[in-house]
C-alpha cells in the first residue's frame, strides 16, 4: 500500500553541505539545530528508532547519535 514519508536531500555543491565536519562537530550540531519542522536531534532519534526496527545496524551513524545525545542531554541540564 502507499507509504507516506518526509525525506530530506542535501544538494553537495551548497556551500552549508559540511562533509569534513568531525564526529564532535557533527554531534554539535545536530544536538543544538532547530529547523523549521523542529529539533534536528528528534529527526536523527526517529530516524535510528526506525532503523532499530528494520534490524539495520549503522556503526557511524549510531556513534554520531550517542554523541548527539549526550550533548543534547548536557545542554538541557544547563
Amino acid at each position: 500500500g502507499d507509504v507516506e514519508a518526509l525525506t530530506f536531500v542535501m544538494d553537495r555543491e551548497n556551500e552549508k553541505y559540511c562533509p569534513s565536519l568531525t564526529l564532535e562537530e557533527a554531534a554539535q550540531r545536530i544536538a543544538t539545530a532547530k529547523g523549521m519542522i523542529g529539533p534536528n536531534f528528534e529527526y536523527l532519534e526517529s530516524l535510528m528508532e526506525h532503523l532499530e526496527e528494520l534490524n539495520i545496524d549503522d556503526p557511524g551513524l549510531e556513534a554520531l547519535y550517542r554523541k548527539a545525545r549526550q550533548i543534547a542531554c548536557q545542554t538541557e541540564e544547563s
